[in-house]
């Protein structure tokens, strides 16, 4: 019985029609109940091949929603990247030396550009982004007061400065000392290479390398405001041979009272503001 059945299901197959089955099989003298089982395979097969077709179109329709929904969500997130900030920091200050020096080469970036022509300083801190809890370099070109316990970036433009003194010619090349009452506080200092600076309680002096004229150069006041009634900053055009005195003084006033002494390029005075305050 299973190798007839097995032959009617293959007829079956093969897209013979029941009742041309049928009479094959009364022709060949089958019995009238394997005759009627035509009906019965033929039936069954019909139902495998609906449930085969209906688990087709499911699986298909399963792959269709899972690439249209992996794709809303990949979109969504690119979108997401994509509304980011240019450039954000996960804190209010930089916590690596890297962080450090994109925050301080961003603000120089922005006092060089074309829309910054003829500015001498730039104030750079920190604002929170609440869209994305990220915080994003601010830029202020007017500098009306310092906040205490803010981590700012002043930076200053040295060659239009210098290019404005008479007595400067474009052969020169020069030293600067920048003087900070008080210092601006940088947990990140003692990574960094400060060998021509002086810090002390009641202030900083540091002094750059020689540079030429025609090569832009930026000097900068970077660190925690701390608290203080007022700010004092100054940059001085300063000897090379006078240098290896001011970094051997022991005191802040010994060494601001020699810097002082020589060519005023930029001054800043300005008051230092607590929370309550602002």
């Amino acid at each position: 019985m299973a190798e007839i059945d097995n032959w009617i299901k293959e007829q079956l197959k093969k897209g013979f029609k029941k009742e041309q089955i049928k009479a094959g099989l009364k022709k060949a003298g089958y019995p009238q109940n394997t005759v009627d089982s035509v009906d019965f395979l033929a039936k069954k097969n019909k139902q495998t091949k609906q449930l085969v077709i209906g688990l087709t179109v499911f699986l298909v329709v399963v792959i269709i929603v899972w690439l249209i929904v992996g794709n809303y969500a990949n979109k969504k997130e690119v979108d997401n990247v994509q509304q980011l900030p240019p450039f954000y920091f996960p804190y209010d200050n930089p916590t690596t030396l890297d962080e450090h020096d994109d925050f301080v080469d961003l603000c120089r970036g922005v006092l060089s550009s074309e829309e910054s022509e003829n500015r001498e300083a730039l104030l750079c801190s920190f604002g929170l982004n609440k869209e994305f809890d990220v915080y994003v370099p601010l830029f202020q070109f007017s500098i009306s007061e310092l906040k205490a316990g803010q981590y700012i970036s002043i930076v200053v433009n040295l060659n239009d400065l210098i290019k404005k003194l008479p007595d400067v010619s474009e052969e020169d090349s020069f030293n600067i000392c920048s003087i900070a009452e008080p210092s601006l506080i940088d947990p990140l200092s003692e990574e960094m290479n400060l060998e021509q600076n002086l810090i002390f309680p009641d202030g900083e002096v540091f002094c750059s390398k020689a540079f030429e004229l025609d090569t832009p150069y930026f000097t900068s006041f970077t660190g925690f405001v701390p608290k203080a009634e007022i700010f004092n900053a100054g940059i001085y055009l300063v000897p090379q041979e006078v240098i290896p005195g001011i970094l051997n003084k022991e005191s802040f006033s010994e060494a601001k009272n020699i810097v002082e002494s020589y060519t005023l390029l930029w001054h800043l005075k300005r008051p230092v503001v607590s929370q309550e305050q602002r």
